[in-house]
């Protein structure tokens, strides 16, 4: 059975009319369109790549904290439309023409 986690009090406070948890912004319950933006944030709108899920929550764990955000951090990552069209698993094949057989001289 899982052990249900708590947050400890004297690791919250106020700072700029946010609460921080161990100093990252705490994202509250119900506040889904923010946790998409965030995620969006920091998994779509990079220079280069999209970080896998791994990445992605180690990337937005540095600033924020919400309940159940890893869940929420994969969820977003395996219904990413351009992390899915770019696996090699979803890519289909083109046509097979077969080639001649060569003949040599």
């Amino acid at each position: 059975m899982k052990k249900k986690r708590f947050l400890k009090l004297h690791e919250l406070y106020e700072s700029n009319g946010c609460i921080l948890y161990k100093g990252r912004v705490v994202v509250p319950q119900g506040q889904s369109e923010l946790i998409k933006e965030i995620c969006e944030g920091f998994h779509c709108n990079l220079d280069h790549i999209h970080p896998g899920q791994n990445e992605t929550y180690h990337l937005i764990k540095k600033y924020f904290w919400w309940k159940r955000m890893n869940d929420e951090i994969n969820d977003f990552v395996k219904h990413c439309e351009n992390c899915q069209r770019g696996k090699y698993g979803n890519k289909s094949v083109g046509k097979m023409i077969p080639l001649g057989v060569p003949t040599g001289k």
